[in-house]
């Protein structure tokens, strides 16, 4: 029998046993191992009166009252005074957890979480089993947090504060309040407002401002420093987590929760396990090249070099049969010895910010020499004076920097298993550190550090593919992230 999580110095709710018995019993008693545990009730008396040839049986209430902190272990024993009886499953055990402040869940899962975005919201929820005060919460990791304040309407012209940083109360009518008001938080929700306003705990030095609209906001408005009576034994308080990672990969962390009254309290369940991975999010499509075969990419969103109106890198129409389902190729087919060279495309319709990602789908089993371009300035259209080069060859990728000074390899990131075949996505972010990030489909390869300089950092620039003969890509797609 076990009864859970209950506060010390409180007793559970009853649970039951039964005791059925063929024969008739008498000098009934009860045994328990262990003081926490207590008869609560039921209808067994000192004898259980069994008919002739048949069954009786009658119950025990058992109540468990913790008085300190963890788990309790007990039995209780069955007597009986009537000789040659045997009471089967006797005795039975006992268990229960005590408690003064617990946390539930004591772990929280994000999964996958795209970058530079916010989860939804998951529940903690803390329960006083004594009152408590000062309640503060510690992340050992900003990419979790709580979300910011959200205040909602409450019965009676109160509000609820859900949240615990900076928030501003509208009340229905005016209460004279000042600058330097403080506003006292008496730790049960949904009361009126009457010069103590009553809202869910939250932890200390939480500031409002009161902003009254009626009857006259000038008059009525003021502020203060909220001071938190805190939980009251009983009490609960659930408040949200959100995870926002930067960066990709998986990221552990804990909150803590603490309280400063009283003195040495236990928080059971604290600190909450966090995790979380943070995952590359959506990017458009811009081009799909389901054109029919021509010797450009035939888009004018495109900035290549085209020589007596033949680019290096072109459409192929893969499907001359049906429907168009077109690749930039740099094979030959259109563009004879231009490609040997290998050709560059960028994409002019738009320069991204800081923060920026290029994908393309590999669509043949010719993959070395294969690049992304990302950050491109300076220099004309079709030739760019600076870019970011993520190239991928021999089942690893090469991160670098180009400028007119020539070539710099910030880092190699090396690939799984067999490297890129058809039908795998590449796809190269950077953010506004100069941090590159490289992967394989939704799998995270690496990352490389670029020099910390505007040009690869804080700077934005235009996206785009560099291809060497042989290559055919599909689906190139980009953007901000």
């Amino acid at each position: 029998m076990s009864f859970g999580n209950v506060a010390i110095n409180a007793t559970s709710a009853a649970q039951t046993l039964t005791l059925q018995s063929s024969v008739t019993l008498s000098g009934l008693t009860l045994t328990f191992s262990n003081a926490a545990f207590a008869r609560s009730g039921g209808t067994c008396g000192l004898s259980l009166t069994v008919p002739a040839g048949g069954t009786s049986s009658c119950t025990i209430g058992v109540t468990f009252h913790p008085t300190a902190v963890g788990t309790v272990n007990g039995t209780v024993t069955i007597n009986t005074t009537t000789a040659g009886v045997t009471i089967t499953n006797n005795p039975v055990a006992l268990s229960g957890t005590g408690y003064q402040v617990r946390v539930t869940p004591t772990s929280l899962n994000f999964a996958n979480q795209a970058i530079n975005t916010t989860s939804s919201a998951q529940s903690v929820t803390l329960q006083a089993g004594v009152a408590i005060s000062g309640v503060s919460l510690g992340f050992s990791n900003a990419t979790f947090a709580q979300p910011a304040t959200n205040i909602a309407a409450a019965p009676g012209g109160a509000v609820e504060n859900l949240a615990r940083t900076t928030a501003t109360i509208t009340t229905t009518s005016a209460h004279g309040f000042t600058v330097g008001t403080t506003v006292v938080i008496a730790g049960v929700a949904n009361a009126a407002f009457n010069g103590t306003f009553t809202v869910a705990s939250v932890p200390s030095g939480t500031t409002f401002t009161v902003a009254n609209t009626a009857p006259a906001a000038s008059a009525t408005s003021g502020g203060g420093t909220v001071t938190v009576t805190g939980l009251a034994a009983g009490g609960s308080w659930t408040f949200g987590v959100t995870f926002r990672p930067t960066t990709p990969g998986a990221v552990n962390a804990t909150l803590t929760i603490n309280a400063t009254s009283p003195a040495g309290v236990v928080i059971t369940g604290s600190p909450v396990s966090l995790s979380g991975t943070g995952a590359l999010g959506a990017l458009g499509t811009l081009d799909n090249f389901n054109r029919t075969t021509q010797n450009t990419l035939g888009n004018a969103s495109w900035s290549q070099v085209v020589t007596a109106g033949v680019a290096a890198i072109h459409v192929q129409d893969l499907n001359l049969l049906g429907a168009l389902s077109g690749v930039a190729a740099c094979d030959n087919a259109q563009t004879s010895s231009n490609c040997l060279a290998g050709g560059a495309a960028y994409w002019n319709l738009a320069a991204f910010s800081n923060r920026q990602a290029a994908r393309y789908t590999f669509s043949s089993l010719t993959v070395d020499g294969a690049s992304l371009v990302l950050k491109a300035t300076g220099g004309t259209a079709t030739v760019p004076a600076n870019y970011i080069q993520v190239s991928y060859s021999g089942g690893q990728i090469a991160v670098s920097t180009i400028t007119a000074g020539g070539s710099t390899t910030a880092g190699v990131v090396q690939v799984n298993g067999a490297g890129f075949s058809i039908n795998d996505t590449m796809t190269a972010t950077v953010d506004a550190t100069g941090l590159v990030t490289v992967w394989q489909n939704s799998n995270y390869l690496g990352s490389a550090q670029l020099p910390n300089v505007a040009t690869w950092t804080t700077g934005g620039g235009r996206i785009g593919m560099q291809l060497s003969v042989g290559n055919q890509v599909d689906n190139f797609a980009g953007g901000n992230f």
